[in-house]
C-alpha cells in the first residue's frame, strides 16, 4: 500500500531464498527486470567497506577461534568431512574451511620456521607416536581426573595409551553435570557414552556431595535435569537443612540507574546475611557486570558484605 500510494516499486526478497542459496541471483534478476543497471563495487572497495565497519576485525577473531578449534580436534580428512556433512549448514562450513586453509598453512609454516609446536600439536603428535608404535606405553594403570572436560583427540590419546599394553586398566573420574569447557573443544558425550567409546566398563556412582546443602541440591538438580542429554542421577548431601536456601528476588532493569536493582537485592541480602558474608555478582560475560568503580561503590554502601563481580566461568 505504501509503495502504491507513492508510485514506487517494491522488490521483495524472502528468507527461503537465502536458505536455498539463490537470494543474490534472484535479486539481480528482479532488479534487471526493473531496468536497473548493475555496477558492482570492485573487490578492493568491498573489502575497504567491510574494514570501515569493523567486520574484518571481528572476522579475524572468529577465524582465530576456528583455527584453535580445528587444531584441537586433530582432524584427518575423513573426520573433517564427516563433521562438515553432519553440520546444519554443510556448504557454509565447507566455505569457512576454504577461508581457513591459507591461514592454517601460514600458521603452521610460521611454527616450522621457528622450530616450534603448539599445545594441539603435542596432542596430535603424541597420538601418532603411540598409534605408529614409535612410543610403547608401559603403564599398567591410567587415571584421568575431570574427565567431563576431555576432548575427542585427548580421549583418542588416552585410548591409544590404554590399548598399547594388553593388561592396562583405565580409571576415570568425571561428572557430566559439571561440564563447562565446550568452548575449548570438550565433548561431554565422551562421559555420557563412555562405554560406547572405551568398551566394557564398571561404573561406581559417587552420589553424595559435601559442597552444598540439600535445599540447594534440589533446586540445582531440577535445573540441570531439564537437559535430557544429562545423566539422570539422584544426589544426597552431607549437610541437611529444613528451610529454603535459594531465594529468588525479581527486579526489573532501570535504564537511568543500572545499579538500582542490584542495590535493592544487596539491601535484602544484608538484612539476612551474617556480617562478613561474600556476595558474588555473576553474569555470562564480563561486559554485563558492573565495572570496578561500581563494585567499589557497592562495597562502600554495604560494609557488612564483601561484594565481587565475576563471569560464571571465572
Amino acid at each position: 500500500e505504501l509503495h502504491h500510494s507513492n508510485q514506487t516499486v517494491l522488490i521483495e526478497t524472502f528468507h527461503d531464498e537465502q536458505r536455498e542459496r539463490c537470494l543474490l541471483e534472484n535479486l539481480q534478476t528482479k532488479l534487471q527486470a526493473q531496468g536497473v543497471t548493475l555496477e558492482p563495487l570492485p573487490d578492493k572497495a568491498v573489502l575497504e567497506t567491510l574494514r570501515e565497519f569493523g567486520a574484518i576485525s571481528k572476522f579475524s577473531v572468529l577465524l582465530s577461534q576456528l583455527l584453535g578449534r580445528f587444531k584441537a580436534n586433530c582432524f584427518d580428512q575423513r573426520r573433517l568431512q564427516q563433521r562438515i556433512d553432519a553440520s546444519p549448514e554443510p556448504a557454509q562450513v565447507a566455505a569457512a574451511m576454504e577461508l581457513l586453509k591459507p591461514i592454517y598453512h601460514q600458521y603452521q609454516n610460521l611454527l616450522d620456521y621457528r622450530q616450534e609446536i603448539d599445545f594441539d600439536d603435542m596432542i596430535g603428535r603424541a597420538i601418532e607416536y603411540v598409534q605408529q608404535g614409535r612410543f610403547k606405553p608401559h603403564w599398567r594403570y591410567i587415571l584421568v581426573d575431570e574427565f567431563q572436560d576431555i576432548s575427542e583427540p585427548r580421549a583418542r590419546l588416552v585410548k591409544a595409551l590404554r590399548d598399547g599394553r594388553e593388561d592396562c586398566s583405565l580409571f576415570c573420574v568425571g561428572d557430566d553435570w559439571q561440564a563447562i569447557y565446550r568452548f575449548t573443544g570438550s565433548d561431554v558425550s565422551l562421559t555420557t557414552r563412555f562405554e560406547q567409546y572405551f568398551g566394557p566398563t564398571a561404573i561406581t556412582t559417587l552420589d553424595k556431595t559435601f559442597r552444598f546443602n540439600n535445599s540447594i541440591c534440589e533446586v540445582a538438580s531440577r535445573f540441570v535435569t531439564e537437559n535430557p542429554a544429562q545423566v539422570d542421577k539422584q544426589l544426597t548431601t552431607h549437610l541437611q537443612v529444613s528451610q529454603p536456601a535459594v531465594p529468588l528476588l525479581r527486579q526489573s532493569k532501570d535504564i537511568n540507574n543500572p545499579l538500582k536493582p542490584i542495590q535493592q537485592i544487596l539491601k535484602a541480602i544484608e538484612q539476612r546475611a551474617e556480617a562478613g558474608s561474600t556476595v558474588y555478582l555473576l553474569a555470562r560475560f564480563w561486559y554485563q557486570l558492573p565495572d570496578r568503580s561500581a563494585v567499589n561503590k557497592l562495597n562502600r554502601s554495604y560494609p557488612q558484605l564483601t561484594i565481587e563481580a565475576l563471569s560464571f566461568h571465572a
